[in-house]
């Protein structure tokens, strides 16, 4: 079957974790096209019936892609110490040079967390940009390849680590097979996903079109143990905002297999109550956002608004809130997204901002506020309101 544009929409007839055609429908994710969102009858693993393409998903990431703050004093950079918490104690020392390779490593914070004396610090990454960052200011090997992909001789891991890495990916046992593969025995793997038993109440849907897979701890382990590894430790990997959940495991057979998930019909019939109990909350998290947005006037047409943060997360905001549809002035410190069309306007550097006459910036971004919040603070002038959604509606502090 094609889309309107003439490509090719893959569709999973069955579940990706056990193969069961059975489902109960909970979801449709709103994007280009819409996107059903299913439960596994059996195994209760939650997935896209339909997810993005590969041509989807370039479109998709070109408007999404958030994860250009990198570096000390990022988000991302704040998380390295809580992933090295959550394998404390599980990485012994050793005399013998290790192994640790990062699937989807970004600009590689944590991969150059690791001491090149005692590590070969690789990392996975398809973003040419950030793999480029990661190899020459970082010095860290990046294969631009899949783990799918060959490249990756075998055996030659002792620490494998993906995060946030499998709910975009389909073909599980594929995924886990390359991951057996790559290990050595007795080495560890280490992989978190969101958890979908705690959603955000937020802007942002939880439910976003990359998010093929969705999990909860019960079937985070099932497709783990389908996958003929031992569990180690299950666990959030992050501070509780993240509301994640990881796992640790152990390769202890050289042989690799795809068993299945295990069957959780009752778990599945809980979790597809508890999704609809999210729907009805992320609505009534919006309508009450939309009157916080009125009461600090932002509906007063007089008030020249601009919104930092040009992504899902503004269009989403205000497909909630139509009385700020004729904000035309948007910002982004993408460099990529500069001078781009955005819902009507365009996309502008922070820079700009006091050039612009704008009476109030309102910053569209529940990861980042406080990165973008702390630069605003110091650059702007007082005249220039600027308004967080999350931390604390209203002003800067």
């Amino acid at each position: 079957m094609n889309d309107e544009a003439g490509e090719s929409i893959i569709h999973l007839e069955k579940c990706p974790g056990c193969g069961y055609s059975e489902r109960i429908p909970v979801y449709a994710i709103a994007w280009e096209r819409s996107i059903p969102v299913a439960v596994c009858a059996r195994c209760a693993l939650t997935y896209q019936e339909a997810p993005l393409n590969a041509a989807e998903l370039e479109r998709y990431y070109r408007t999404n892609s958030i994860y250009h703050f990198h570096g000390p004093g990022s988000r991302q950079h704040k998380l390295v110490g809580a992933r090295h918490a959550f394998l404390a104690g599980l990485l012994p020392s050793q005399d013998r040079h290790r192994c640790v390779l990062d699937v989807g490593c970004g600009f590689g914070d944590f991969l150059a967390s690791f001491d090149p004396s005692a590590w070969r610090r690789m990392g996975i990454e398809l973003n040419a940009e950030r793999a480029a960052f990661g190899r020459e200011s970082l010095g860290l090997e990046i294969i631009e390849r899949p783990l799918e992909s060959p490249g990756i001789e075998p055996g030659s891991v002792d620490l494998l680590c993906a995060f946030g890495v499998i709910e975009h990916m389909y073909d599980l046992p594929t995924v886990f097979a390359s991951m057996h593969s790559c290990l050595a025995m007795g080495g560890l793997g280490v992989v978190n996903v969101a958890d979908i038993d705690k959603p955000d109440h937020g802007v942002s849907d939880y439910f976003c079109a990359e998010h093929i897979l969705s999990f909860c701890p019960e079937t985070l382990q099932s497709a783990i143990q389908a996958a003929g590894f031992e569990l180690v430790k299950t666990a959030p990997v992050t501070p509780d905002e993240n509301k994640d959940v990881g796992c640790v495991f152990r390769k202890v057979r050289q042989d690799s297999f795809w068993r299945g998930m295990r069957a959780m019909p009752e778990r599945a019939g809980r979790l597809a109550d508890a999704i609809r109990v999210y729907v009805r909350r992320r609505q009534e998290y919006i309508a009450g956002m939309r009157r916080r947005f009125e009461e600090a006037g932002l509906f007063d047409p007089s008030l020249r608004v601009g919104v930092y943060g040009a992504g899902g997360h503004t269009e989403q905001m205000l497909e909630g809130v139509p009385e700020l549809r004729t904000v035309r002035f948007f910002f982004d410190s993408d460099p990529a997204k500069r001078g781009r069309p955005f819902l009507g306007g365009a996309i502008h550097s922070p820079e700009e901002i006091p050039t612009l006459g704008l009476d109030a910036v309102l910053i569209s971004s529940r990861a980042f506020e406080e990165e973008i919040l702390a630069a605003l603070t110091r650059t702007l002038p007082s005249s220039i309101r600027v308004i967080p959604m999350y931390r604390e509606f209203g002003e800067r502090s």
